[in-house]
């Protein structure tokens, strides 16, 4: 079986000063086909700031995916960017939000849409999940018919000014937006990632992003992106990033 290793080209050493990321790192990242893992690196209690990764894909242009998912109205591919498309979550803490995309990615992320929970039970039942493109779900987390329709599946849209949550009168319409704007805040300006090229013909990428996925799961981390069922096409190796990587193994102590 092959490995999978994962590297990253963001700076790894210890370093006093919090974490901000430069969109001048993406012009280093290689233009070649890959799988790859993006997240945040923020802090954790007990931990001190580590990457929590949010999202795994595959991309014939790591360097170009990759920028995607941190631009907040990117329009280089159609769904699924990160930070302009994606469905959101509050991410102040990785012991709240990662059971909760678990629920998530259980029941509706890559699920048969026979199979899938209401968009209106998840809404009520995943509390760190605070965007998605389904008015339904708007009129859950704030109450009521508030007809509010994010046109292009774009978070900017949503939160524009011409918009419900912007301009409504509901009190709890003022508190999403601070959050959703507080998150698209925290991927810009903590936005992390590693990657790995893949050159040999011979793997499948889809086949990867599925055990990559399923490498996370296994050490509590839930990223949501749709993927394979676990194939074992490859031995995935993180340890490169193991040191800055979210331990999710350990109790959280409230």
């Amino acid at each position: 079986m092959q490995t999978v290793k994962f590297t990253t080209n963001l700076p790894l050493g210890a370093n006093p000063a919090k974490w901000i990321f430069d969109p001048i790192y993406f012009e280093s990242i290689p233009k070649k086909s890959g799988v790859y893992i993006v997240g945040v690196k923020i802090d954790v209690k007990d931990q001190g700031e580590r990457f929590c990764p949010l999202y795994t894909g595959i991309n014939r242009n790591l360097q170009s995916r990759i920028r995607g998912h941190w631009d907040t109205d990117c329009k280089d591919a159609s769904v699924g960017e990160l930070n302009s498309c994606k469905e959101l979550f509050e991410l102040n803490d990785p012991f709240k939000f990662y059971p909760d995309i678990k629920i998530w990615d259980d029941n509706w992320s890559g699920v048969d849409h026979r199979k899938r929970k209401s968009i209106s039970h998840l809404s009520q039942i995943i509390e760190t999940l605070i965007w998605f493109p389904d008015n339904t779900f708007f009129d859950v987390k704030i109450g009521g018919d508030n007809q509010i329709n994010p046109v292009l599946n774009r978070h900017n849209v949503t939160i524009s000014p011409i918009y419900n949550l912007f301009n409504s009168k509901n009190p709890f319409a003022k508190d999403l937006l601070s959050k959703i704007i507080l998150t698209k805040r925290i991927i810009s300006t903590k936005y992390f990632y590693c990657y790995c090229e893949i050159s040999d013909k011979s793997l499948k990428l889809n086949d990867i992003e599925g055990d990559v996925k399923n490498a996370l799961k296994k050490i509590g981390i839930y990223t949501y992106a749709k993927a394979k069922q676990e194939v074992s096409s490859c031995q995935v190796d993180l340890s490169e990033i193991q040191d800055v990587l979210v331990n999710m193994t350990v109790t959280n102590l409230k």
